[in-house]
């Protein structure tokens, strides 16, 4: 191959080369507008939450409706060296108002991200925070107090189609019946 053949060759690839660079730019533009514009079709609702303990910036923040506690961690810079995340559910739902507490490796004496509801007054949503209980489940909770009443005692969720002794014993520590019993 002759030296002029080989740089028509190399000046033919510089010209693709650079007109594709040329049409990725112009088109980025395009996404870009695109993503902007379909951000704003839903309105997005934020809660605040509190974390502290292992995290590297505990405190107050404000955080997307539907976020988990791995969200709330990610937000606060993250973990210390001595958190014990494996005790932790990172896949909680937050709820608003809620303090999540990272523990220390060994420290059994912290009390953990779910926090206790009211059977009573939670709606679907925040009966599936709960361990164990999943959509169907919490319809059958809120279905069971709308024909019965409210309970009276937590172990009257047994009642509930799907919820027996061993659920019980594994829920028990997450749920009330009033505002002040835990």
């Amino acid at each position: 191959m002759s030296f002029e053949k080989i740089e028509k060759i190399l000046l033919f690839v510089l010209i693709i080369c650079a007109l594709s660079a040329v049409g990725i730019y112009m088109n980025r533009d395009v996404v870009k507008d695109e993503l902007v514009f379909h951000s704003f079709d839903e309105p997005v609702e934020f809660i605040k939450v509190s974390v502290t303990g292992e995290v590297r910036k505990p405190g107050e923040y404000v955080i997307k409706k539907g976020s988990r506690v791995h969200d709330l961690i990610y937000a606060a810079g993250g973990v210390t060296g001595v958190a014990d995340i494996e005790s932790l559910d990172t896949d909680v739902r937050l709820l608003n108002k809620m303090n999540v507490v990272v523990p220390k490796v060994g420290d059994d004496k912290i009390p953990r991200a779910v926090p206790v509801i009211n059977i009573n007054t939670a709606d679907a949503e925040t009966l599936c925070i709960i361990p164990g209980i999943g959509e169907v489940i919490a319809e059958r909770i809120i279905e069971y107090r709308n024909e019965n009443g409210l309970f009276t005692d937590i172990s009257q969720i047994m009642n509930v189609n799907g919820i027996g002794e061993k659920t019980f014993a594994k829920i028990k520590d997450f749920i009330k019946t009033e505002e002040t019993q835990k």
